[in-house]
């Protein structure tokens, strides 16, 4: 058993103490016996000292017992260590720092990688949910505009349903402070792409991302309960956003990604959503005013189909609108 050694090996100077005493007493009494056999003093403890076959070989085999060689290497490594470094003070200084950087980039990478690569996203079916983004003729990714998004609607096949976002600023009054919250403009499937329910009242309806419906408002499980002080009757109340009241109709959960400030490609961290309704000066081409599409795959297909369309149908959006779409 490794934890009794383990133990012995923290007890190991106590143990000598005890060994040395017990080797102690035993040669007194094989000494005392050779005495009475009529041996010399001198006699006697020699034929004690044969008897025990050497002391100091009888307390190297012990000590040998209680060794974890492992344990004992690391102890010497790390010893020699310290009176290296304690030669050269100014070296030592920066092997640790750089002993420190190299320790955190890895833990940083790790993190990334765990979080971006190997967790699946949370959310109900994570591994259909995709990114749609516009590539601009230098390589560099871009804001995109709403008739993009509606053409990308209405001739894909891939995707069950497809959602945009606008970020930006809005101005709560009238709770317990005036605060600028961070706010989404999303159109109306946005949280049904993800797949996540208002744990108070209900998330938007089909038609409130259309001018004149969209005075509606989802509040983030942690400014309803900061703002709100986590009022169970605040669905179906009227707040003030930059002055204009805004019927909240939902609350998301707790724990949820939601709460943590939107969708995992959000870093923004949105704490309330509000639809997203184009008007009639939005339906321009050059006017780049939303910054994500999310989509959700239909079952059985896979990225590089719905890559391979979307590919598609952006080149026919540029041959159809060259002047702000080319490349």
């Amino acid at each position: 058993m490794i934890w009794p050694r383990v133990i012995d090996w923290f007890r190991r100077r106590g143990l000598d103490v005890d060994l040395d005493a017990q080797l102690g007493y035993h040669l007194d009494a094989l000494e005392a016996d050779g005495r009475a056999q009529g041996l010399s003093p001198d006699d006697a403890r020699a034929a004690a000292r044969r008897a025990m076959g050497g002391l100091t070989q009888t307390q190297d085999a012990y000590r040998d017992q209680l060794r974890i060689p492992i344990v004992d290497a690391i102890r010497q490594d790390v010893r020699y260590g310290c009176r290296v470094l304690a030669r050269n003070p100014g070296f030592s200084v920066v092997a640790m720092a750089i002993l420190a950087i190299g320790i955190a980039s890895a833990t940083t990478i790790f993190s990334f990688v765990d979080a971006v690569l190997l967790k699946p996203l949370p959310y109900e079916n994570g591994d259909r949910i995709v990114r749609i983004l516009e590539r601009r003729p230098g390589g560099a990714t871009s804001w995109f505009s709403a008739p993009a998004l509606l053409d990308w609607r209405a001739n894909n096949t891939v995707f069950e349903k497809m959602a945009a976002q606008q970020q930006g600023l809005v101005t709560l009054t009238g709770a317990q402070d005036t605060v600028a919250l961070r706010v989404a403009r999303v159109t109306a499937d946005y949280f049904k792409v993800f797949g996540i329910r208002a744990a108070l009242g209900r998330t938007f309806a089909e038609d409130e991302d259309t001018p004149g419906k969209e005075h509606v408002v989802v509040l983030s499980h942690a400014v309803w309960r900061t703002q709100f002080g986590a009022d169970a009757g605040i669905v179906g109340s009227t707040i003030q956003l930059d002055n204009e009241p805004y019927t909240v109709i939902g609350v998301m959960p707790a724990g949820s990604a939601f709460d943590r400030g939107g969708a995992a490609f959000d870093r923004g961290g949105a704490q309330l959503w509000q639809p997203l309704a184009f008007r009639p000066f939005n339906l321009n081409r050059d006017y780049r005013l939303v910054n994500a599409t999310f989509a959700l795959l239909k079952p059985g297909l896979s990225l590089d189909q719905a890559r391979a369309q979307m590919d598609s149908i952006g080149k026919q959006i540029a041959t159809d609108y060259p002047d702000s779409n080319r490349g």
